[in-house]
């Protein structure tokens, strides 16, 4: 698998937000059962779980704690206690935030507020910075308090855990071993090329059902990101796996519609956030701004996004339209 560089790999922008809302959504009695297994063993998973996301966003709708909307929100049972149901609100964060401890205190009251019910409240940290780790937020005045504790899952603290993870047969090991790839590798693409071909086989060799196999392997190439000039390799990578296993979870054609409805959503994720950011400076954001920037490549909007954070008014982040 070698491969000569005329010049340095970039790699294209990240989502990390979509990908780890849509694992949380599959696999959340996984991501329970393997971050806080003594929470897990409360829950009555044979009961299901209801998602608010949708209602979520109308009650995080004008936070003034920073341009985020709120993550995940479900609703589960428990197997005993005074309150027979609980709500978990898991919030991915992807970098230092100064207000991401204020933001966990503004959603967790305004839930409560509106469905009166217990909060399990689990922040998700996926940045590099081994010191940050919030874990509350208080405000004071004049000896009155409002202050909210919670839960921190750090992924960096997984580092040392990586050949325990490995043997796991618990579908969301393989999401945080994505995540700990995307760490390790963020200024070398060849080895972030080496450890995305690795994850794949390790995951064809667990002997899952193939739904979870091809969750997995959406989930894995929908995080760990390469290079569009490492792609082909990698797909050759892939093939010869398949060929050596004598398995086809993916065809060819199938694994090229995969990449392109990746970028798309990247592209479509990241025009959505840049809608919100010129909603959050500037107010109200016209239709026909919003179809140009959806329509936009990553680039343009690149450009817009940083223009939109040193000027005073809407029309000028579109000066040239």
């Amino acid at each position: 698998m070698a491969v000569v560089d005329k010049q340095p790999l970039a790699f294209p922008q990240a989502d990390m937000d979509s990908p780890w809302k849509h694992a949380l959504s599959i696999y959340l009695e996984d991501f329970m059962a393997l971050c806080f297994p003594e929470i897990s063993k409360q829950i009555d998973w044979m009961a299901g779980h209801q998602s608010l996301d949708k209602e979520f966003l109308r009650i995080c709708k004008n936070a003034k704690v920073g341009l985020r909307h709120g993550d995940k929100l479900i609703k589960v049972r428990l197997k005993s206690g005074d309150s027979m149901f609980i709500l978990c609100h898991l919030e991915i964060q992807a970098s230092f935030e100064a207000v991401f401890p204020e933001r966990m205190l503004v959603y967790r009251y305004r839930i409560e507020d509106v469905y009166h019910l217990p909060v399990l409240s689990i922040a998700i940290l996926l940045d590099n910075n081994l010191n940050w780790r919030p874990r509350h937020y208080k405000r004071e005045c004049f000896g009155t308090s409002l202050e909210v504790h919670y839960h921190v899952v750090k992924l960096l603290d997984y580092e040392a855990r990586k050949e325990e993870l490995e043997r796991m047969n618990n579908p969301f090991s393989m999401v945080i071993l994505a995540q700990l790839t995307i760490l390790e590798s963020a200024k070398d693409p060849k080895s972030r090329l080496y450890a995305k071909t690795n994850m794949i086989r390790a995951l064809y060799d667990k002997n899952w059902q193939k739904e979870d196999v091809l969750n997995l392997y959406h989930l894995i190439d929908w995080l760990i990101i390469l290079p569009e000039e490492l792609v082909l390799h990698y797909n050759e990578a892939i093939k010869l796996i398949e060929e050596e296993r004598k398995v086809r979870y993916i065809t060819s054609m199938e694994r090229g519609g995969i990449q392109k409805g990746l970028q798309q959503g990247r592209q479509e994720g990241q025009a959505r956030t840049f809608i919100k950011l010129l909603e959050y400076r500037f107010g109200e954001v016209s239709k026909n701004h919003q179809q140009v920037i959806q329509h936009a490549d990553e680039e343009k909007i690149n450009f817009w996004m940083r223009r939109a954070l040193t000027v005073d008014v809407l029309a000028e982040v579109f000066q040239e339209l």
